[in-house]
């Protein structure tokens, strides 16, 4: 039984032309009224929202005329003039890709040959799987017939997809109702068609077609015939010119949870067979690899914390996964993989899961390796830091205690603690030592009123050589927006917000996003600057970091309030609303940023 869609979506003129053909046959016309979409797209909810426009209209409405298409022609016209009212029919003809060839043969006569009784005839069908001789009727119907066609886009409005969409981002992922939905389309498949379906969601998408048989474990040409029948399901098409895809990723999901399990742990260890063979790095057998690996398996885990290193920049939640997925596979824990973990998920914002990992790593650290912690502490500190966690720059000063001035190997410590002192207003104290940035010092000047001349050499650095110092980019961006060097600030901060969302930075985001904002509305650009902090406060929400989030609703009320007054209106006293709570949270903004006198100046 067909599940019941809501009111479509986005559907204005779909609509709109189903209304004027119901107005049409009302007034003595007949319509053939063509939907075509793939699954999903909302064709039985347009034939439904059709039948009651119909029926408001005075139609009479026909939606199951199997019997009389079982008994011909005859008895065809025989239902519609026997339905007439006088003010016309709606015949509703649904899923007429899967009709037989009886039913095909009468809809022709019928296309070719309309009743003398007013008529909707209204055929809903998947076009990629209709017949062709379905196609050429509808193409060519009797000129008698006024033709509307309405093919359904990806997606647009369509209500099952938009719910499945949403659920395939949530952690639960599909609802049973969803993926019920889906999977009845597998229920017709043969055994090898099943299969290679299911060796293909193991895949992914986009996945290689001659990956398949091995990993549904059948012999290559029953594979490549399965996946023909696929194909013309409308199950699987192309990606590109080589590599397929599922019709669409909730099916793909649908399909994972339906296959049993100890099947889909086999197709994961055929597939990272077959990947090794083929020559494939770390990071496609990787999936597989942690799905199928047991522990103790050492060289499955040399291939999960390869796959982590070539990822952590570009995608750190993968890196991870991963990683945990090593951790679970090694006979002991590893201090480099607990750190890497630490470094990936601070990458997704997940700081406090950063800090719990650094916790495991430093426990593993053997007293006679002090130099082992100096990272570990570098980064919880810098995590902390993000947090506004008062004690860090505590915490810093215990751990260098242990180290000479002059052994360089503690320098990541000492850059951490000038970065606190210098965000503390020490800004003196935060250059006593060596080692400190080069950023942090210009930082420090900037507070200071001074305008030092600042190095060219970020302009010359590649974004992967910027990625792996945006804490020290933004500390620069912000120095030279304090300094009011705003066009070097936007150039620098921007980039290092582009760096960070292609990186997956997610930490650093309100810091560069506070900076740009700054240095928008300093130049004008309160539209612009706006923009960028509401977006600064979401980064900041999504974190969990209420003082930044305070800052930023602080810059949204300053751009607000300084529009022209005749454009301002309702957005002003918005602004000065969302200004007032934003102003007792600024003393810790300046705490965690350094950027105390840059909030009051805003909130003034």
């Amino acid at each position: 039984m067909r599940a019941q869609n809501p009111q479509p979506a986005g559907r204005d003129h779909e609509m709109s032309a189903l209304r004027s053909a119901v107005t049409a046959c009302a007034a003595g016309a007949s319509i053939v009224v063509d939907i075509t979409g793939d699954p999903g797209l909302g064709k039985s909810t347009l034939l439904a929202e059709l039948s009651k426009l119909a029926q408001a209209k005075g139609l009479a409405v026909v939606t199951d005329p199997s019997p009389a298409f079982e008994n011909g022609l005859g008895s065809v016209a025989e239902l519609v003039a026997e339905a007439d009212r006088g003010t016309g029919v709606l015949l509703c003809l649904d899923d007429l890709h899967s009709a037989g060839d009886h039913t095909l043969t009468l809809l022709h006569e019928l296309l070719r040959r309309p009743p003398g009784t007013p008529l909707i005839l209204a055929c809903g069908h998947r076009p990629r799987q209709s017949p062709a001789r379905l196609l050429a009727s509808l193409l060519h119907p009797a000129p008698h017939y006024r033709v509307v066609r309405l093919p359904l886009g990806d997606g647009e409005g369509n209500p099952f997809y938009l719910r499945l969409l949403g659920e395939l981002a949530t952690s639960t992922g599909l609802s049973e109702f969803a993926r019920a939905a889906l999977i009845r389309e597998t229920a017709t498949l043969s055994g090898d068609e099943l299969a290679v379906l299911r060796a293909a969601s193991v895949l992914g998408d986009p996945f290689d077609p001659l990956l398949l048989a091995a990993v549904a474990d059948l012999p290559d040409q029953r594979a490549l015939d399965a996946l023909d029948g696929l194909a013309a399901a409308d199950l699987v098409r192309a990606a590109d010119s080589r590599l397929l895809r599922s019709r669409h990723p909730g099916l793909r999901e649908a399909v994972v949870r339906d296959t049993p399990p100890g099947w889909a742990l086999a197709a994961h260890r055929r597939a990272d067979l077959a990947l090794r063979d083929s020559g494939a790095d770390a990071v496609a057998r990787a999936p597989h690899v942690a799905r199928s690996a047991r522990v103790g398996d050492a060289e499955a885990v040399a291939v999960l914390v390869a796959a982590a290193r070539r990822s952590r920049h570009l995608s750190p939640g993968d890196a991870a996964t991963w990683l945990r997925a090593g951790l679970r596979l090694s006979a002991s824990p590893s201090f480099d993989m607990l750190l890497g973990l630490a470094e990936a998920v601070a990458m997704t914002g997940d700081l406090g899961g950063c800090l719990d990992s650094l916790r495991q790593a430093l426990d593993l650290v053997p007293p006679d390796r002090p130099e082992l912690r100096v990272p570990a502490v570098a980064l919880g500190a810098a995590a902390r830091r993000v947090l506004a966690a008062e004690s860090c720059s505590l915490d810093l000063e215990r751990e260098l205690a242990s180290w000479s001035r002059s052994d360089p190997r503690a320098d990541p410590l000492r850059a951490q603690l000038a970065i606190m002192l210098t965000a503390q207003g020490k800004y003196d104290d935060s250059l006593l030592s060596d080692g400190v940035p080069t950023a942090c010092r210009a930082l420090a000047a900037a507070y200071r009123g001074r305008r030092e001349t600042f190095p060219a050499h970020f302009d010359s650095l590649t974004d992967d050589e910027l990625a792996a110092g945006l804490d020290e980019v933004a500390q620069f961006g912000w120095a030279e927006a304090l300094s009011e060097r705003h066009h070097d600030a936007l150039r620098h901060a921007g980039r290092g917000v582009a760096v960070a969302r292609r990186t997956g930075q997610a930490h650093l985001l309100p810091y560069l996003l506070l900076c740009r904002s700054y240095s928008q509305q300093a130049t004008g650009d309160l539209a612009g600057g706006a923009a960028s902090a509401a977006a600064a406060q979401q980064a900041a929400h999504r974190l969990t970091l209420p003082k930044l989030a305070a800052f930023a609703s602080t810059l949204q009320a300053a751009a607000a309030a300084r529009r022209p007054p005749r454009r301002r209106g309702r957005r002003r006293r918005a602004g000065l609303a969302c200004l007032r709570p934003t102003r007792t949270a600024l003393g810790g903004v300046g705490r965690h940023a350094g950027r105390a006198a840059a909030g009051s100046g805003a909130s003034r």
